[in-house]
């Protein structure tokens, strides 16, 4: 068995290849050196089916506001593809957008796709996409988490012709790219005006490389291979199963049994279940989850900047580390995680690191004490790990004289709750992208619909120097200069305390390789890609 390898990338080096392809993704944006393979590839195999675990979402709409990442590339597609490896190719887009200044990009799209209703994919269906994604969804009770990013940056798009379009921002936008590749994918607008509020949940369809067959929301999801999808030899096996499978035993014995190809989570106090297993291949990737329990600040008890901080002292993410991690996770020390271009230590951590004392203090000073406990209700997800994790964090909290009570749910549900307010506490793994934008604008921004605390929000707790620097940060195309500018303001953060900020932990995928081909490990948790994948 080859433990903690992809591709001859040992666990050892994975922080390093990182940082530098990151940075060159960062500062290259779009630019050709990082354009993927082209289209002209072909399967050595056809036929098979893909088998992993599904988490349990409740819906496949690519515009909703808990968005199933790791599948809704399955059914839909963007203007831009970003691969496994985090190179940009072209997606729905017939070549890489053409620059007409800082702030304009024009846009030949692919003709001839059609979606998997059968209606024709065109300009006009990227308009009445955008134009969904920026109102917010018309199936939908509150904005996509990526209404606000988009909101912030575009100032218009204009259909050019059939197959032309043209996007104007309101600034240099440096996530322009990302954004493109994994916020923006395109339904069909004829199925979605059909469909109204089933879509997502009963009517799928969008030109992806896959289509669904079944869904059963929270249980299981079957998509199979799209015989007219513009990419003539893509994909490669006939259909993909994703499963429900809250115990991670479970999803491993299932993959060690030939039921799963692929497990991509699992508590690592089951590696024993494979680590011997041979021939189970094992990925690892350093410091690639922020783990945090994010805040609702709109609660009452919640907006007291004490009682928030009482509960970051009360906290010790080392302890969860060694315990339920196994020593494979690394503690919070900036913004950003440790492999990152903009990552910047902040030299006084103290404020995100346990004392029993403090938090006690806080708490009296807040109007708690033993005869009046706080009590905060803490949901977190359903998987061994997240149980695990809860455990743990019961008895810190007990610590300084907190009650919590828990509930471990479906993540899809978890999600959904969260995004929709109806929470206190949650404990959160957070997987932002390679630029500087998932990790400050989109999580501290009153703006951003990707930060659930409602942090900066008229209803939440307040901090206008912070919202400006972040608003600031993301317009700055220099990715040192943005790391100074966020750096600014990172102490302010953590004293805010709109996250209780835990740990980053490493995210690991097994699979098997007799079965399972030309499988590549994303560097970033749940950004698999089955396109060019094969079964033997």
């Amino acid at each position: 068995m080859k433990r903690f390898q992809c591709r001859g990338v040992s666990a050892g080096l994975f922080g390093l290849k990182l940082g530098v392809l990151i940075m060159a993704t960062v500062l290259l944006g779009w630019s050709g050196p990082l354009m993927a393979e082209a289209d002209d590839w072909k399967c050595p195999k056809m036929g098979g089916i893909i088998k992993h675990q599904d988490m349990g979402w409740r819906h496949l709409d690519s515009g909703a506001k808990a968005t199933p990442d790791n599948v809704i590339r399955y059914i839909y597609d963007a203007l831009v593809d970003v691969t496994w490896d985090l190179k940009y190719r072209p997606g729905l887009a017939k070549e890489m957008p053409k620059k007409i200044s800082e702030t304009v990009y024009e846009f030949e799209l692919r003709q001839g796709v059609k979606f998997h209703d059968g209606t024709d994919f065109n300009a006009d269906a990227v308009k009445f996409a955008m134009d969904r994604l920026v109102a917010g969804g018309d199936r939908l009770t509150a904005p996509s988490q990526y209404t606000g990013i988009w909101r912030k940056n575009l100032e218009k798009l204009e259909v050019l012709g059939p197959y032309k379009i043209r996007m104007h921002f309101k600034r240099p936008w440096p996530d322009m790219m990302w954004n493109l590749a994994m916020t923006f994918f395109i339904p069909s607008p004829t199925a979605v005006k059909k469909a109204g509020k089933d879509f997502g949940t009963k009517v799928f369809a969008g030109t992806g490389p896959f289509m669904v067959k079944l869904f059963k929301p929270k249980e299981r999801l079957e998509v199979v291979r799209n015989p007219d999808y513009f990419r003539p030899n893509e994909p490669c096996v006939d259909e993909v199963h994703a499963i429900f499978i809250a115990s991670g035993s479970v999803r491993l014995l299932s993959l060690r049994r030939g039921e799963l190809t692929n497990v991509f989570t699992f508590p690592e106090s089951q590696l024993p279940l494979i680590e011997n297993a041979p021939p189970i291949e094992i990925f690892e990737g350093d410091a690639s989850t922020f783990t945090v329990l994010a805040v609702n600040t709109t609660v009452a008890k919640l907006k007291d900047k004490k009682v928030r901080q009482a509960l970051q002292y009360a906290v010790n993410g080392q302890e969860i580390i060694d315990k339920v991690y196994r020593g494979r996770g690394a503690m919070v020390t900036g913004l950003f995680p440790p492999w990152h271009p903009a990552y910047r230590k902040m030299s006084d951590l103290s404020i995100i690191r346990q004392d029993v004392e403090k938090a006690k203090q806080l708490l009296k000073e807040a109007g708690y004490g033993p005869g009046n406990p706080l009590k905060v209700y803490l949901q977190t997800y359903s998987a061994p790990a997240h149980v695990e994790r809860s455990v743990v964090l019961q008895d810190q909290f007990k610590a300084v004289g907190i009650v919590a009570k828990v509930d471990n749910l479906p993540s899809g549900t978890v999600q959904q709750n969260m995004f929709d307010g109806k929470y206190e506490l949650v404990l959160w793994q957070y997987r932002g992208g390679p630029t500087v934008g998932p990790y400050t604008w989109s999580l501290y921004s009153g703006e951003s619909g990707a930060n659930p605390t409602f942090y900066n929000t008229k209803d939440g707790y307040q901090n206008p120097r912070v919202a400006k620097v972040m608003d600031e940060v993301v317009g700055i195309l220099d990715v040192d200069k943005a790391a100074e500018v966020a750096a600014s303001v990172q102490q302010e953060i953590f004293e805010d305390a709109p996250y209780i900020f835990l740990n980053w932990r490493n995210h690991r995928e097994a699979w098997n390789p007799k079965l399972v081909k030309n499988h590549n490990v994303s560097f970033l948790k749940n950004k698999q890609d089955w396109r060019r994948v094969w079964i033997d």
